[in-house]
């Protein structure tokens, strides 16, 4: 039988346009909620001013913290909200479109929607308690910063005109939302790519699908081995077409401490392996025309 002709691509591509909606929808709602949680802060921090204008330094700096911590307390909570409302949306949508369209060409029939793959109990448990997880350690640190930037620009100043202390409360919010904006769109990916893991592993039990792996696609030429643009890092480079089996692990070749650090001899079950991270997983199947590759523990055996 004659090889088919699949553009992986253009499949992968359509994969990580889906994961770039995910996650622009994310950031979308995050940088709208802040922003009102960073001037409702603003407004806090204002009253105060006007209510204690003849404060010592040190109480403003106490009713400030109450309030702006508040309020960054309350955003990391939605955060933790939305994720788990993202979360249930992408798991029920996942949909490993490349596996679709290379049966297609194949002549086999079309994956069935009955065979989208429902999270278990034990894989939502898991992802719920990292997210919670991620979410207190991150706004832990979170008031820890905002205390600090308080006390730095506060301190020693007798009073604050309430223009003064909305300005300074709004900028502690606001420096604080690259991180959260982080934190949103890694377990965007996470999410995304855990559901293309959940999906794979349910196909892998069909007779026709034994041979199914799952594939660590980065923006990588298969040609040339290399990168796409100028944001793939050398751990991308060095992950990217590794294959491993449903429900398997993907495992960074400890050789390679040089040009990837810590990273080096870690293994995760699906991408991302590190914030800004723009992996997808795609299905892999023999004589499909697609480079591939498994550590051995010793060496990288290519197919």
């Amino acid at each position: 039988m004659k090889t088919p002709y699949v553009d992986w691509d253009a499949l992968a591509e359509e994969q990580r346009a889906e994961l770039e909606d995910a996650e622009q929808a994310s950031a979308a709602w995050l940088d709208s909620a802040w922003t009102a949680q960073a001037e409702a802060a603003a407004r806090d921090a204002a009253r105060v001013a006007r209510d204690h204008n003849t404060a010592t330094a040190a109480a403003l700096v106490a009713l400030l913290l109450l309030g702006v911590g508040r309020r960054a307390a309350r955003m990391y909570a939605a955060i933790d909200t939305q994720m788990h409302r993202v979360t249930r949306r992408v798991f029920r949508d996942a949909q490993p479109l490349a596996l679709e369209q290379a049966r297609q060409v194949l002549g086999q029939p079309l994956w069935r929607p009955s065979h989208h793959a429902e999270p278990s109990s034990a894989r939502m448990g898991y992802l719920d308690h990292a997210r919670r997880q991620t979410s207190a350690a991150t706004a832990a640190a979170a008031n820890a910063r905002l205390r600090d930037t308080l006390t730095q620009q506060v301190v020693g100043v007798a009073a604050l005109t309430p223009e003064q202390a909305a300005e300074t409360a709004r900028a502690a919010m606001q420096g604080e939302l690259w991180r959260a904006r982080r934190l949103v769109v890694t377990e965007t990916a996470f999410t995304h790519n855990a559901a293309q893991a959940g999906a794979l592993t349910a196909l892998a039990t069909e007779p026709d699908l034994r041979s199914l792996r799952m594939r660590w696609t980065e923006l990588v030429d298969d040609l040339t081995g290399r990168p796409l643009d100028r944001r793939v890092g050398d751990d991308s480079l060095e992950l990217h077409g590794q294959l491993a089996p449903p429900g398997g692990r993907f495992i960074m070749p400890p050789d390679v401490t040089r040009k990837v650090g810590r990273l080096a001899g870690r293994s995760w079950m699906h991408p991302p392996n590190r914030p800004h991270d723009r992996a997808v997983l795609t299905p892999w199947l023999p004589g499909m025309g697609q480079p591939g590759w498994v550590w051995t523990g010793s060496h990288r055996a290519r197919f």
